[in-house]
């Protein structure tokens, strides 16, 4: 633990946000998700989506536009390793719906096991 008090709020604050966060998130919250990925959300699932969007950079999944308009894949950041900083990670996706649903499912994924998403 540091002893840098700004740090220490950060790490307070991200952990009980995390933990409000997790109990809002069950099979309803996932399968609306799955059936409106890109809205309108309910104020839950719009509160852990602005959750999964803060949390830091290093190790989040981001969605990258293989071709325009037609495949998807996710791939995660890696800001430590200058040489691949992005590691391109399961199989294409042929709709953005089906893509935004697969990364939002490995943020949630990462939520529940304790780890930042």
């Amino acid at each position: 633990m540091t002893t840098d008090r700004a740090e220490i709020v950060r790490e307070r604050f991200w952990r009980g946000a995390r933990a409000r966060v997790r109990t809002l998130v069950t099979d309803d919250l996932i399968a609306e998700h799955a059936e409106r990925p890109l809205g309108p959300h309910s104020d839950d699932l719009a509160r852990v989506l602005t959750y999964l969007r803060g949390v830091p950079v290093e190790g989040k999944e981001v969605l990258l536009t293989l071709e325009p308009d037609r495949r998807w894949r996710a791939g995660r950041i890696r800001r430590a390793d200058r040489t691949r900083p992005l590691a391109l990670e399961g199989p294409d996706h042929a709709s953005l719906a089906g893509a935004l649903h697969a990364i939002f499912v490995a943020r949630v994924t990462a939520l529940q096991e304790d780890g930042d998403a």
